[in-house]
């Protein structure tokens, strides 16, 4: 069930990044919006996964 939801929102994210990427080239007539605002998400994405704690070992806790 997990990998279904998964795979759905994987198409989905392709579907819009298409579609808004070729809405931006044909409002803006350039791939600047597209590469800005994928450059974007790129440096939230670091922001988040650099946030991220690792978990603690079960080792580490028993002692």
């Amino acid at each position: 069930m997990l990998y279904g939801w998964a795979y759905l929102g994987h198409q989905v994210g392709a579907m819009l990044s298409a579609w808004l990427g070729g809405w931006g080239y044909e409002t803006h007539h350039t791939h600047w919006v597209a590469f800005g605002a994928a450059a974007l998400l790129l440096v939230l994405a670091a922001g988040v996964a650099w946030s991220l704690r690792p978990a603690a070992s079960p080792a580490a806790t028993a002692a």
